[in-house]
């Protein structure tokens, strides 16, 4: 193997994290506050259709338990959380854009044939 292709690897390798495992400190040395911290205040927050959907059904529990309370806002828990419910569905059956595979810097192009123009590749080779 060339040293170019030996080169790339470490560099894919080093990327990835594999090579440099010995530096890294152990996931136990994380106390319960840093990790409550980067749980909270990571840039990577998702918004999942089930965390909407969970929410929304843990507020119509609470309007159901509450609702014998005289309060113009429990009525309010009750409909905001019905609303999160049908959100949370609705956003099940958005599709996402699509995004384009690259590899190196050039989109990949999976291009799907059909028979007839299999049959006549197969003529032309």
């Amino acid at each position: 193997m060339t040293k170019d292709y030996k080169d790339e690897i470490e560099e894919i390798l080093n990327k990835a994290g594999e090579l440099n495992e010995a530096n890294k400190p152990s996931k136990n040395s994380e106390s319960f506050y840093q990790k409550l911290n980067k749980i909270l205040f990571s840039k990577e927050w998702k918004i999942a259709p089930g965390y909407i959907i969970s929410l929304g059904v843990v507020l119509i529990l609470t309007f159901i338990i509450l609702r014998n309370i005289e309060s113009i806002f429990i009525p309010i828990i009750g409909w905001l959380g019905l609303t999160l419910v049908v959100f949370g569905y609705s956003i099940i059956f958005v599709k996402p854009s699509k995004t384009k595979k690259t590899w190196r810097g050039r989109e990949i192009d999976y291009e799907k044939n059909n028979w007839i123009v299999n049959i006549f590749k197969r003529f032309k080779n």
